[in-house]
């Protein structure tokens, strides 16, 4: 089939699609519309992946329906319903290979979406089951971004030691993948956490360290962000001059990389220093230079801001109709874009300009407006602190809930353990007994041989006594008892499967699970170890187990 140059892949397969009879070729293409339309158009990338699923289904290509699933996930969460999503990326866990790479891409993939719909638990159970996947399958790359998507998820919630804690694991498998650009984002990540929690000294450390990291391995993208940092840290301490001469740097550089947002981003922050040192005419260029940038890159919001910084600096000049004609600009730009934040700073602005100015009716004017806004941020702001304090206190109540599970666990396998250790004291006393005993009565019948006829009565009564203790009710009481402690049930669901069995029969069972060889068991029950050999021959039969099967594995699987 011929196809235009100038069609796009996607038109292209859509023609091929259409004149496709083979079900096998028509699910290829299926599975690749979906794939290059998903982000673009979810509705129809998801119609083309709910039909390659049916017919995944259909041709019985199983190792493909995870893959539809995935991808039918994926549309619902670029089409905006991310519930849905999220249960489709689900179902399709149990269908992949476990543990495999794509179980731990796909944890990570349901984890950032659960954060995204606020369900932090829920993305915290993802990111721990990527990383224990990825632990398991020794893929270090896949353990550091569970653990960034985990420390992310924390410090989004403000729990920034949390967050730390598990910045610093990251770091550490990083440092192990021996791969510069993980290693330098976990230096990143804990350097602005030290940041937030103000201790700038450990955050500029580590900047350095994630700058010098990114130099190294000519990630300029990244040392330059590094750099921006750096010079953000700085002008926060009051540490204006080493905040100017870095943030020039990091200027030139992007300059250099024509990284246009970076740039227009650097002349506001530079302009901020040029204000706090009072020096209003650069902070002006700069500002003026960063607002055509803004709007070169079609970007309403980081106009509006830096139009309200040059408001700003016209006020501190004293240029208070130049404020107000830039301000009413901004304002515009905030009403169109719906954001409140910059609305709310527009209108204290113009509202303490305007009463500069002696227009008191246009002051209270904007300043109720201003206030509408504020009580509306202010309720804002509460509900979401109160969401994150919720969100938080979830987590933690959580982890202590898998922390008394673990505990439970762990005294539940240090009880068993013990109990497991005296059993086996217990049947190692039964065997070393019943040897004992053998051994008294091979002695008296070699004695019975020798002695005078006065002295058999006395020995034969003495050979009674021995051999009615050979098979000690008591002792085996014992045992059944421990042995039920350690095996709970195991005798009833024995007895239950296997109705045939005679007592005999579960005694030996009993002694086999305990670990016991057949000579230990012989000795126990007072027979040969060809006899128990015989009673293993007979078990497997009714048991139904072949020869290839351990007798041992098998009942400790009951």
């Amino acid at each position: 089939m011929k196809t235009d140059s100038h069609l796009s892949t996607s038109s292209v397969l859509t023609l091929q699609l259409a004149e496709t009879k083979s079900d096998s070729a028509r699910f290829s293409l299926l599975r690749s519309l979906s794939g290059q339309l998903f982000s673009t158009r979810p509705e129809q990338a998801l119609s083309y992946a709910n039909e390659a699923l049916e017919l995944a289904e259909r041709l019985r290509k199983r190792r493909e329906v995870p893959d539809c699933q995935v991808m039918i996930g994926r549309c619902q969460i670029a089409a905006g319903d991310l519930d849905r999503g999220v249960r489709s990326l689900r179902k399709a866990l149990p269908l992949l290979p476990s543990p495999s790479e794509e179980e731990g891409e796909l944890y990570v993939e349901i984890g950032s979406v659960e954060v995204e719909r606020g369900r932090y638990q829920k993305g915290v159970e993802a990111y721990q089951g990527a990383h224990a996947v990825f632990e398991e399958i020794e893929n270090l790359s896949g353990r550091w971004r569970a653990l960034k998507g985990l420390g992310d998820l924390y410090a989004g919630l403000a729990d920034y030691q949390r967050g730390l804690d598990i910045y610093l694991r990251a770091l550490r498998a990083a440092e192990q993948s021996e791969n510069f650009e993980m290693l330098g984002v976990s230096l990143s990540d804990i350097a602005l956490v030290y940041s937030e929690l103000q201790d700038y000294p450990r955050a500029l450390t580590y900047l350095e360290q994630c700058r010098e990291t990114f130099s190294k391995a000519g990630l300029r993208h990244l040392e330059v962000r590094a750099l921006a940092n750096i010079s953000g840290i700085y002008t926060a301490q009051g540490k204006l001059e080493k905040g100017l001469e870095q943030g020039i740097r990091t200027l030139a550089i992007y300059e250099a990389l024509d990284d246009r947002r970076g740039l227009a981003t650097m002349l506001v922050n530079l302009s901020n220093i040029y204000e706090q040192r009072g020096q209003f005419d650069q902070a002006l260029e700069y500002s003026r230079k960063a607002l055509d940038l803004f709007e070169e890159l079609g970007d309403p919001e980081g106009g509006c801001r830096t139009l309200i910084n040059i408001g700003i600096l016209y006020r501190a000049t004293g240029q208070h109709n130049n404020a107000l004609y830039i301000l009413e600009q901004a304002l515009r730009i905030a009403s169109n874009i719906e954001t409140l934040g910059l609305e709310y700073q527009c209108h204290h602005l113009l509202s303490a300009s305007f009463e500069e100015l002696g227009d008191a009716t246009r002051a209270l004017r904007h300043l109720r407006t201003y206030i509408d806004i504020k009580e509306k941020l202010e309720g804002e702001e509460r509900n979401r602190g109160i969401a994150e304090l919720q969100a938080k206190f979830d987590l933690e109540q959580a982890e202590t809930e898998r922390e008394l599970y673990r505990l439970r666990n762990e005294q539940l396998e240090l009880q068993n353990k013990h109990q497991s250790a005296e059993l086996t004291s217990l049947s190692m006393r039964l065997v070393e007994k019943s040897r004992f005993i053998n051994d008294i009565k091979l002695a008296i019948e070699k004695t019975e041989q020798v002695r005078p006829d006065e002295v058999l009565p006395s020995l034969h009564q003495i050979l009674r006594k021995i051999k009615g203790q050979t098979s000690s009710r008591e002792d085996w009481q014992a045992f059944e008892e421990q042995f039920q402690k350690v095996h709970h049930g195991f005798m009833q669901r024995l007895s239950q499967q296997f109705s045939t069995l005679t007592s005999t029969e579960l005694k030996v069972c009993a002694l086999i699970r305990t670990g016991l060889s057949s000579s230990e068991i012989g000795s126990l029950l007072h027979v040969t170890k060809r006899n128990i050999d015989t009673h293993r021959y007979r078990l497997r039969k009714k048991l139904e187990i072949g020869s290839d099967v351990d007798l041992g594995t098998f009942l400790a699987g009951l």
